[in-house]
């Protein structure tokens, strides 16, 4: 199933036979938004049914959301440390999250700063 979601993120593949499985295994490796997103992108969530599509948009949107309030809140510490002439280095998702901005998918917890 791993090979078959990497083809699928990697644009190579559509979903084939059962998306439940597919599903499974994006929501274990933590990419569940960007199998919709490549879905979506794809204009193949119509070949895949309909509670699964909304499944999959539900996820994506309240990742979305949640990213939203970690962008601001890296924004305002970012803006603190600043204020305090303290210049920070940004890692790992919280770069993808100020480049990517709104269209960032991956699913984050925390805010990984060296200072």
């Amino acid at each position: 199933m791993f090979q078959q979601l990497c083809g699928v993120l990697g644009g190579r593949a559509g979903p084939d036979g059962d998306i439940v499985p597919l599903i499974n295994e994006a929501n274990r490796r933590l990419v569940t938004p960007r199998l919709y997103t490549q879905l979506h992108n794809r204009g193949a969530l119509s070949s895949i049914p309909p509670d699964a599509a909304n499944f999959l948009a539900d996820v994506a949107s309240r990742n979305r959301a949640r990213n939203r309030q970690l962008r601001a809140q890296l924004e305002a510490a970012v803006a603190a440390l600043n204020a305090a002439d303290v210049v920070p280095v940004l890692l790992k998702g919280a770069v993808q999250l100020i480049r990517e901005g709104q269209t960032c998918d991956r699913i984050l917890s925390d805010i990984d700063l060296l200072i």
